[in-house]
């Protein structure tokens, strides 16, 4: 491969099955890639080693969050940089983390499986036996918002009208969930529409506090402070959009994998306790969000190559979670797999927030599977989502059928 001619911003480098030989042929012989700049994109550099992208993840000194972290940056900082955790780098991050941490912890989790189970099961209820459907269509772009929405507080009654602005918020030319191609005027109103609509609710939840999440990010307090309307709007925002896209793609990626490795699906099925295990590889397997991206603040170096102050560097993820020096057999889809340390949630300080979430809510989706004694198979061949940020299906025909 000639690397002077890779185009790593082709949104059909992941849906040909390209990536894992192209991003194998970076992590030895350029695992500090250059990419020049392509049809108005600027460049930027490329890290595909799991340590080093691990070393860059976990250095917001040097390399900053606050202008974006998709390709391509803001030239100045993010419009929601130090109110949205996502695109916050210390002291300010430390700070929204702190306050919205307490209400996303693994017990404060736990304490909620209750409700994501009867959210699960209800998404879950429509999906027919013996009849071939699109799970992407009737499970993977329902349950995660409807699930986000429930944890969050949002009224059953409003439901139908946030799932809407999601999936508008989310629609690209390649992904048609609302109809056709997206304009811009439909991506900046329905982003505009779902922050006033959580600044209302957390107008709400201030003077009349519920049995959810929002409330409780409302009312946490350490010591005199305590988080705006505005910062809880937004970060219910992000959570709103970021984790149904990568909970969506996660979920249909996990049913296909499951379905091209029907031994993996076997043993899942006899021995159930290694679901907690079974749910990282799952993670690892379909790394949903393939890059994230950062800014260099000073001069500095990765891996002996010179960096300069404001150049963007994009660390994938997708690379990362196959590395061989961090993975034994990274290639294999092995559901007991140990140690999984993976990268598909981040690491270092924006390690995902939702992580606690988004691992529950796959251990309830397979969970409902093996209970109905059923098994995915394909109807028809899936259709992938054409994207150099996001890895997932657009459409995936299946049917469940009796084991």
């Amino acid at each position: 491969m000639d690397l002077k001619d890779l185009d790593l911003m082709d949104p059909q480098l992941f849906s040909s099955g390209r990536a894992p030989a192209t991003f194998e042929d970076l992590r030895q012989n350029a695992p500090v890639h250059w990419q020049k700049p392509r049809d108005g994109f600027p460049g930027f550099w490329v890290v595909s080693r799991y340590h080093d992208v691990v070393g860059v993840l976990r250095d917001p000194e040097t390399f900053s969050s606050e202008y974006g972290n998709i390709l391509p940056t803001w030239e100045k900082k993010d419009p929601t940089a130090g109110i949205m955790t996502f695109t916050s780098d210390p002291p300010q991050h430390v700070r929204l983390r702190t306050l919205l941490m307490p209400s996303l912890k693994l017990r404060s989790v736990k304490n909620r499986r209750p409700a994501v189970a009867e959210i699960v099961s209800r998404v879950l209820a429509d999906v027919p036996i013996d009849e071939p459907f699109d799970f992407m269509e009737l499970v993977a772009n329902r349950l995660p918002i409807a699930l986000t929405c429930g944890l969050l507080g949002v009224p059953a009654d409003d439901f139908a009208m946030v799932v809407e602005l999601s999936h508008r918020a989310h629609a690209t030319k390649e992904n048609d969930q609302v109809g056709g191609p997206a304009t811009e005027e439909m991506f900046t109103s329905s982003h505009l529409e779902l922050l006033a609509y959580f600044a209302e609710l957390v107008a709400s939840r201030r003077k009349d506090p519920q049995d959810d999440i929002i409330s409780s990010f409302a009312h946490t307090r350490v010591g005199d402070d305590q988080l705006s309307d505005e910062e809880i709007a937004v970060n219910c925002f992000a959570a709103i959009l970021g984790g149904y896209q990568a909970d969506k793609n996660a979920q249909g990626g996990a049913m296909l994998a499951l379905i091209r490795h029907p031994d993996q699906f076997d043993l899942l099925a006899s021995r159930p306790s290694i679901m907690p295990s079974a749910v990282e590889e799952i993670w690892r397997w379909t790394t949903p969000t393939l890059n994230l991206t950062r800014v260099a603040v000073v001069d500095t170096e990765i891996a002996g190559v010179p960096i300069a102050k404001q150049d963007r560097v994009s660390v994938s993820l997708f690379s990362a979670n196959r590395d061989p020096v961090a993975f034994d057999e990274p290639y294999e889809f092995r559901l007991t797999r140990y140690p999984n340390r993976h990268l598909a949630f981040g690491s270092g300080n924006h390690f995902c927030a939702g992580a606690n979430v988004a691992r529950m809510e796959m251990s309830l989706l397979l969970d409902s599977l093996l209970k109905a004694g059923v098994r995915p198979v394909l109807t028809a061949e899936p259709t992938p989502v054409f994207s150099h940020f996001q890895q997932g299906l657009k459409r995936l025909p299946v049917k469940y059928v009796r084991r």
